[in-house]
């Protein structure tokens, strides 16, 4: 297979985007190694991901990372054509094609990676390269100090497509999604050899949003792993690139509580809990968790939105409660190995 060295690494602007009415699209069958490069890297439950690269309109090496749930990829090159390929290398039928570009005409103006039709996936942003070395010196520390309490227990944050161990992410398992078919989070995790058994997903916007969710395996639940990750996140936030505030959709009390005790979290604007709080003349200061468990009863599918600003006062109180779960005391505040 032919390959081009000239596809580098991604840079964090996304690609331009489509202009709001198409005429005449010209969509191509694109050249493996010429148009774009496709590297099929591990598998994640039952599908296959991959690594795509491909220079976009401006001229700009791109990287996108999916998955073969969608077999027909689409994307603008740098002459402005759209070019067409399967991800499998599987026949395109001139049905496929016509239903495409019947597509691209009716698509409406947007920057996101998304589904244009069925089977098919359009890409029009690309996975920002994020120089995570500073936290990396910290997680490194963190580790050590991890290592005294539970000696075969350590912490990882990487990009999805980096991780060569197995876990589970939240989104594959519920309806809520962040990263979904795409895979350009990072996860924050923590790892038992061979697997990943808790993590957190971080999903980074254009204006410094950072959208979370978390997942601890079933057999691990009940361990303080989940709260160890917060604590960890907030001591590391600072130093990723691009974080201005994080926010949570908390789907259940426990998670819930944690970010208002422990992180000082806020209600995201506008949101129902707002309601339910006034009505009955509850605070956040001195919410318990049995008034978060009679919110999400009375309120199963509205799962709070938290907000927690990133700040050097935030890492320094979150880096106490990780020394309290670690503290070897054998307390009941603390993580069990």
């Amino acid at each position: 297979m032919a390959t081009k060295k000239s596809f580098i690494k991604s840079v964090s602007k996304p690609a331009p985007s489509l202009p709001n009415k198409l005429y005449a699209p010209n969509l191509i069958l694109g050249i493996e190694g010429t148009d774009y490069q496709s590297t099929p890297l591990q598998e994640f439950l039952d599908k296959r991901i991959y690594k795509i690269e491909y220079e976009t309109v401006d001229g700009t090496p791109c990287i996108n990372y999916i998955d073969n749930a969608n077999k027909h990829i689409v994307f603008q090159n740098k002459t402005g054509s759209y070019i067409l390929f399967h991800l499998e290398h599987g026949e395109i039928t001139d049905v496929t094609k016509d239903m495409i570009i019947k597509a691209l005409l009716k698509k409406r103006k947007t920057t996101k990676n998304e589904s244009l039709c069925r089977d098919t996936i359009i890409l029009q942003s690309c996975v920002p390269d994020i120089d995570l070395s500073p936290v990396q010196n910290i997680m490194d520390g963190l580790n050590r100090e991890l290592s005294v309490k539970c000696p075969d227990l350590y912490m990882k944050i990487a990009p999805f497509h980096e991780y060569t161990e197995p876990m589970s992410r939240y989104s594959e398992h519920n309806h809520l999604c962040i990263g979904c078919n795409f895979y350009d989070t990072l996860i924050l995790s923590l790892c038992r050899e061979p697997k990943c058994i808790s993590t957190i997903e971080l999903k980074i916007s254009p204006t410094g949003e950072v959208i979370i969710n978390s997942k601890t395996d079933s057999v691990d639940e009940g361990k303080k792993y989940n709260k160890m990750l917060r604590a960890v996140l907030f001591i590391i936030a600072e130093q990723i690139p691009g974080t201005k505030y994080i926010k949570s959709v908390a789907v259940n009390p426990i998670s819930a509580w944690l970010l208002i005790k422990y992180s000082h979290a806020t209600v995201e604007e506008g949101h129902l809990f707002e309601t339910y709080l006034t009505e009955n003349n509850y605070n956040l200061e001195n919410l318990t968790q049995g008034q978060l468990a009679e919110y999400y009863a009375k309120n199963p599918l509205n799962y709070i939105h938290l907000i927690v600003p990133i700040s050097r006062a935030a890492s320094d109180a979150a880096y106490t409660e990780f020394r309290k779960l670690i503290a070897g005391s054998s307390s009941t505040n603390e993580i069990t190995c």
